[in-house]
């Protein structure tokens, strides 16, 4: 019986996660492997806390004519701190709970998993919330990352990168609206923590430039040529 696996892809917004796993777990299945492909690090309340923040902010302002909503949410603090700690903990308990139906259990039934990680833009959201509502700024803790990843012992984290300004340009093309200066501190925040998250899971960092998909994939093959096997799997 073939062990199972966990392999984890981390990048940037744009370069390409979703379509390599699909890729991926489409080559492995037609190998003879059994694979999932899962996506279980969004935090999806957290996305969504700026613009409920500025709806009730409005609730606020139609008693008072002259204040515009961040003006409320700065003299109003203490209502949207609660509010924003309360969703955070939400989605930490949402996210272990996907993590663990999604990943964890597929895994002990002998799944090789192909795990897409956003843990590093959804902190560049935090900070960015963070700094909206006036509270202080806390360190980088990668200890809740490393603990739900250690559960599947990682074989291998692939990054997935490409040059900056491409990048851009592939955010602006996915939405006029993106806010670059986010989308440049996940991509900081990726590029200084993605080593570190590797030693602390003691597996290998393979950072693969994405461009053409089709050469992506192949590189993500190559990276993995240890693990998988070319051979059909009976």
């Amino acid at each position: 019986m073939i062990r199972p696996s966990a392999i984890v892809l981390v990048g940037p917004p744009g370069v390409g996660k979703s379509t390599q796993a699909t890729i991926l777990a489409s080559e492995l299945k037609a190998r003879g492997y059994r694979v999932r492909a899962a996506k279980t690090s969004s935090f999806v309340l957290l996305k969504h806390t700026r613009p409920l923040m500025l709806i009730l902010s409005k609730m606020f302002v139609w008693r008072r004519r002259n204040a515009s909503p961040p003006r409320i949410l700065l003299e109003s603090p203490s209502v949207f701190r609660g509010l924003f700690k309360l969703w955070l903990l939400a989605d930490i308990l949402l996210v272990h709970a996907r993590f663990l139906l999604q990943v964890y259990v597929p895994w002990k039934l002998g799944y090789s998993i192909i795990i897409e990680f956003d843990w590093f833009c959804w902190l560049a959201i935090y900070f960015h919330l963070r700094r909206s509502l006036g509270l202080p700024s806390s360190h980088i803790d990668l200890d809740r990352a490393v603990g739900l990843l250690h559960l599947v012992q990682p074989k291998r984290i692939l990054l997935l990168d490409a040059e900056e300004g491409a990048l851009e340009s592939r955010w602006n093309r996915r939405d006029s609206r993106a806010n670059i200066a986010e989308m440049r501190e996940c991509l900081h925040i990726l590029r200084s923590l993605a080593l570190p998250l590797a030693s602390a899971l003691h597996t290998d960092l393979v950072r693969v430039n994405s461009g053409n998909p089709s050469q992506t994939s192949r590189n993500i093959l190559q990276a993995l040529s240890d693990l998988f096997s070319d051979t059909t799997v009976d």
